[in-house]
């Protein structure tokens, strides 16, 4: 396709180089930045150069008013969109605010318009002089010329009309009325004398309350916002009427302002669009982040137990030829944890079961599971000197909604997190009991605990204490999204004295029978 000639082509058509040039100048010269509040009005996110827009440090599950109180009655946001235009901030910009909603809430974008102020109040001050010098050019006692008004024509020539209350409905127009004006309104055609605007227009009708409240006061100028009328032809025009009190004169100015109007829609369309593909691909790497994570434990979790027996089969007293073959051993299973991380890449093709977590399975003995993983641990809590203990009461079967390898992991992820925070001469305990109708796993340990403030994300992604990335965060992570997809929950909380408890639910097997099967107790 011919871009350069094709003036039909969207924006969503352009090439890329193209849409990359203009974000790159919305960037530097509007400087866009965003809030994203929850069905509530909490913030639940933000980006781009707030500080700039007086919100230096947003926080995150405060009210969105107060760190921007224009927006009082406006967040949530009921409607599609709104557009709050020439917003003063506290560090003394000028912006422009969009509303719009999303599956995730309401964001609120800020573009700079400090520039676009100035030019208009630049324009209006060229007017108020204008007006002043036609004033003082007029003799004595001379009435307001209706036509022919240098001001007036020259605010024609730039799409602005120019009306004057002369009676308590009716309005004539100043000068010479722009084309789209008469469009609009016939009867305001040069020379046709007073005629009531707000008669075809409800949004004018509404805003002259506003305008005489102005002009009543002496205001400098009052805003209507940005609304559509449509002509007899059916053409959509975006308008915006400005209240204004000149001296002892009331004017009411009315701009046709489509072309900016239009211009920001297509930007704010190009910042949806996209903020929606960065949130997918934050999405796509979170999804591989976890899955080379769960590559790696079932990898290393194994590995990790040969070694620490191998460790402990070294402390023993043998001869030295078994010496030097468990000494091969040990360092063949070094050399396999390195070559690990190269061939993780392999695997790839098993991100897709990352989106699978809820389908169905059958029921999963959850106690052979947990006893399996308990034993593959000793080994390495034997080294470590931790003990490690498994209370499952007397039951030697519960089956439960979810997928042995995962249930496996789950476990583990949970034993290994136990272990790294438990310092020697402590103890680790797994219990596993039964509910009416689901069973929680529990692990305990004798470490220092989780502090407060990492609690409430402990479960996110690479969440973990001292704020750094690591194992830890990811492997939460996986049994949280693990659980949560075969319909169970998972917590933690402190020990009254010392220690976490970290522990999951699922629902048990039988709640899988369908109404006409009796469940085992039953039967």
């Amino acid at each position: 396709m011919d871009w350069a000639r094709d003036d039909s082509a969207p924006m969503t058509e352009l090439p890329r180089p193209v849409l990359e040039f203009l974000q790159q100048q919305l960037v530097r010269t509007q400087s866009p930045a965003y809030l994203l509040a929850d069905n509530e009005g909490k913030l639940v996110e933000w980006g781009g150069p707030l500080d700039e827009y007086g919100i230096p440090e947003p926080r995150h599950g405060v009210d969105m008013v107060e760190h921007v109180s224009v927006l009082q009655g406006f967040i949530p946001l009921t409607d599609d969109a709104q557009h709050l235009p020439r917003v003063e901030t506290e560090t003394g910009l000028v912006a422009d605010l969009s509303l719009f909603r999303s599956g995730r809430g309401t964001w609120v974008v800020f573009v700079n318009a400090t520039r676009e102020f100035e030019q208009e109040r630049q324009l209006q001050q060229s007017r108020n002089v204008l007006s002043l010098l036609e004033d003082r050019g007029r003799p004595p006692g001379a009435s307001t010329p209706v036509r022919a008004s240098f001001v007036a024509d020259l605010l024609a020539a730039l799409g602005i009309g120019v009306l004057e209350p002369v009676e308590s409905e009716r309005f004539r127009v100043i000068g010479h009325a722009p084309p789209w004006l008469a469009r609009i309104w016939p009867e305001a055609r040069t020379g046709s004398g007073p005629f009531t605007p707000q008669d075809r227009s409800p949004f004018l009708h509404d805003f002259l309350v506003e305008a005489r409240s102005c002009w009543f006061a002496g205001e400098a100028e009052r805003r209507s916002g940005i609304w559509t009328e449509i002509d007899d032809a059916g053409r959509e025009w975006h308008l915006e009427a400005v209240a204004r009190t000149l001296g002892e004169r009331s004017l009411l100015t009315i701009a046709d302002v489509g072309r900016p109007y239009h211009e920001k829609l297509a930007l704010l369309q190009e910042a949806r669009e996209q903020a929606l593909g960065h949130q997918q691909l934050l999405k796509e790497i979170e999804k591989k982040d976890v899955l080379l994570h769960c590559i790696v434990h079932d990898l290393r979790t194994p590995m990790v137990s040969a070694h620490a027996a191998l460790q402990l089969l070294a402390a023993e007293t043998l001869p030295d030829a078994a010496q030097r073959t468990l000494a091969v051993g040990r360092s063949e299973l070094e050399r396999q944890d390195l070559l690990i991380r190269s061939i993780l890449d392999v695997f790839a093709a098993d991100l897709q079961q990352l989106e699978e977590l809820a389908e169905d399975h059958e029921p999963v003995n959850i106690v052979a599971c947990t006893r399996e993983v308990v034993e593959g641990f000793m080994p390495a809590f034997q080294l470590r000197n931790v003990g490690l203990t498994l209370d499952v009461g007397e039951a030697d079967e519960w089956g439960v909604h979810a997928e042995r390898t995962r249930l496996m992991r789950v476990v583990a992820n949970l034993l290994d997190n136990a272990l790294r925070h438990s310092s020697p001469g402590t103890a680790v305990c797994v219990d596993v009991r039964p509910g009416e109708d689901a069973v929680t796993v529990g692990v305990e340990d004798e470490g220092p605990g989780v502090p407060t403030q990492l609690a409430p994300r402990l479960f996110d992604r690479f969440s973990q204490a001292g704020g750094k990335t690591g194992e830890a965060g990811l492997g939460l992570h996986f049994c949280r999204i693990a659980v949560e997809g075969w319909g169970g929950v998972i917590g933690q909380e402190n020990r009254p004295r010392r220690g976490s408890r970290f522990w999951f639910r699922l629902k048990r097997g039988a709640a899988r029978m369908g109404p006409s099967e009796p469940r085992p107790e039953e039967s």
